[in-house]
């Protein structure tokens, strides 16, 4: 029983990040392997956490006659993306079926990225796109999105204390998990101790 309730409750612990938010890497295209995406979340998880500002790679192959900005922005509303109340953050699509990409800039980032930002965030990647070198193109985008960010709001953690801390709630609900599967553990030892005396009686 105490094997069974641990193994859940490790279960659980190891799925709260996945079940908490959507993917920030999706490869609808396929274009990159297991290793590059896991590469890219990671990365673009570290830069979100880092400015309170969400970064998310989309690849598909065409979008079935709708505009891409629409797309982009339909994609990001409902993807339940963004920091805060104003869902702060940066998507960055790319369409081979189209041979075309598209930047959605969401609350602050909205502020924060103008043209020669913008210019300056993408322009690596399209150097890279215009060779159809895909992955080094999103990792690109990644790194000079935190350039960016780290030149404009370096202190923008500490200027949002109210910001929901993601992996300060990961870890009391973790703690409080396995609190609760060492409670249980000393409630089935005193049990079975108690059995046992009886047993010997």
């Amino acid at each position: 029983m105490r094997r069974s309730l641990a193994a859940v409750l490790m279960f659980l612990v190891l799925s709260l990040p996945a079940l908490a938010e959507s993917p920030r890497v999706v490869d609808r295209a396929g274009l990159l392997t297991a290793e590059e995406m896991l590469a890219l979340e990671r990365r673009c998880g570290e830069v979100a956490g880092r400015y309170r500002m969400d970064v998310a790679l989309l690849t598909v192959d065409g979008t079935g006659g709708e505009e891409l900005i629409e797309f982009c922005r339909q994609y990001y509303n409902e993807g339940g993306y963004g920091y805060g109340e104003r869902m702060d953050g940066v998507l960055f699509v790319v369409d081979i079926g189209a041979g075309n990409w598209a930047l959605h800039l969401k609350g602050a980032a909205r502020e924060l990225f103008g043209e020669p930002a913008k210019a300056a965030v993408v322009g690596g990647a399209e150097a890279h796109l215009a060779v159809k070198e895909y992955p080094a193109a999103l990792a690109r985008f990644v790194e000079d999105v935190d350039a960016f960010l780290a030149s404009s709001v370096p202190a923008r953690e500490e200027q949002s204390p109210s910001a929901p801390d993601f992996e300060l709630l990961l870890a009391l609900v973790a703690a409080l998990l396995l609190l609760i599967a060492l409670i249980h553990g000393i409630v089935e030892s005193v049990r079975a101790r108690r059995e046992r005396g009886q047993a010997h009686r």
